[in-house]
């Protein structure tokens, strides 16, 4: 929250476009490299990576508002099923929420969908996200920031102690915080620029041009190149006078150069905004000798649209404070 609501729509589009692909990235392959090259003789982008990148930067920068919407889906198959949620904890997860149930992974679905308008001075954001089970929703989240003012709520479908908060929504004053933090505008096209220029995207192949929402697009599959990935996250520390956790970075390094990752991508040719984002990766669960082995796959999709949009986010209306959110929780427990 406090990257949203300090540092503008810069941010949040940074946030949604960028750290998603790296946080999917974590686990991931670089295909050889070969074929599409993205650097020329003198180290500069080119080619098909440098019209992705800028399309990224344009669409980070960009002043108008869009609106968004996507999932993450999973695939993995009957003789893969067990060992996997065995292994990452997550059926006693599930029963713990659904008592009574069996698990299955293919059909749980995470929708999220959103608005991203205002001004970096200014910016109001819309964010909803969902947890499906069988098409039944198990867990609603929705948050909404309005300049310095953040608000969320959250719903579950089943009994637990936070019930007294169900569906209220809470209200998070981040006034202060935004007086202090004016700088990160600044640092947040510092982080445009940086993206513009490292290669953090190699291209696998070109592929046929598909209309979305009537506009002709750029269609390219890719692979994220791990070293790239990783002098970007180096470059953003230093612009924003953090330390990065080196040892976290070469492992992040290891595993995407050890996996099985693939994304796809979809630029308009008028806009030349991105107008859609698939990226899979890998879910991989420990052996008997403490090998990982890949048992499925999850899908990431996100959708961009209505650049321009008129739309706005309001203040929900009935809101609580933080202090009587805590309140009721203690009342209710």
């Amino acid at each position: 929250m406090e990257t949203q609501t300090s540092s503008g729509k810069n941010w949040t589009a940074i946030v949604i476009v960028i750290v998603i692909v790296i946080l999917a990235a974590i686990g991931g392959y670089v295909y050889s490299k070969g074929g599409l090259s993205g650097l020329s003789s003198s180290g500069k982008l080119s080619g098909p990576e440098k019209t992705i990148q800028d399309s990224i930067a344009q669409f980070v920068s960009n002043d108008s508002s869009v609106e968004y919407d996507g999932s993450v889906k999973f695939e993995v198959s009957a003789e893969d099923y067990k060992p996997l949620i065995k292994d990452k904890g997550i059926e006693d997860a599930y029963k713990s929420l659904v008592p009574g149930k069996t698990l299955d992974v293919n059909q749980i679905t995470i929708n999220t969908s959103g608005l991203l308008t205002g001004t970096e001075e200014k910016p109001r954001v819309n964010l909803s996200l969902s947890l499906l089970d069988h098409a039944k929703a198990l867990f609603q989240a929705d948050i909404r920031v309005i300049e310095t003012m953040a608000y969320a709520r959250f719903n579950l479908s089943i009994a637990t102690p936070y019930d007294a908060l169900k569906n209220k929504w809470i209200q998070i004053d981040y006034s202060q915080q935004a007086a202090t933090d004016a700088k990160k505008e600044d640092q947040a096209k510092q982080v445009i620029e940086a993206i513009k220029k490292e290669s953090i995207i190699d291209v696998t192949k070109e592929l046929p041009s598909e209309q979305i929402n009537g506009e002709d697009t750029l269609h390219y599959e890719f692979v994220i190149d791990a070293d790239g990935l990783a002098s970007l996250i180096q470059e953003i520390a230093k612009i924003t006078g953090s330390t990065p956790d080196d040892n976290a970075i070469e492992m992040a390094k290891k595993s995407i150069k050890n996996a099985n990752e693939r994304g796809e991508i979809w630029i308009g040719k008028t806009s030349n905004m991105p107008l859609r984002l698939v990226f899979e990766t890998p879910l991989s669960a420990k052996e008997e000798n403490g090998s990982m082995k890949e048992r499925g796959k999850a899908i990431i999709t996100l959708n961009f649209k209505n650049f321009g949009s008129t739309a706005t986010v309001e203040e929900p209306t009935g809101a609580i404070t933080s202090q009587e959110a805590i309140q009721l929780l203690l009342g209710g427990m």
